[in-house]
């Protein structure tokens, strides 16, 4: 005896995704949580959450200096960026060193 099986099928609207990773900036803290904006960003500068471990003071100073951060997105979702890393600025090559 055979069984026939119904299958509900859930069409989900389209959503944008976000490039696998993103440089943005650091723009602002909330209650010690980073906000972050960047290139391309359909929203406003969104609440970020991070692996970098830093003081109230060093986020303080990292969003009043619009420090440069590496993002990722959970799910490729543009609306929930994860901070990875803080960039350092390039270094200056003197052109005698460059010679």
């Amino acid at each position: 005896m055979s069984r026939s099986t119904n299958v509900l099928r859930l069409e989900l609207p389209a959503t944008s995704t976000a490039q696998a990773h993103r440089v943005g900036q650091i723009v602002g803290t909330c209650d010690g949580q980073w906000i972050v904006d960047y290139p391309g960003n359909p929203h406003q500068p969104l609440l970020a959450r991070t692996i970098v471990h830093l003081d109230a003071e060093a986020i303080e100073r990292a969003a009043a200096a619009n420090a440069q951060v590496l993002l990722l997105f959970e799910d490729d979702r543009p609306e929930l960026p994860i901070v990875v890393g803080l960039l350092a600025p390039p270094a200056s090559v003197s052109r005698a060193a460059a010679d």
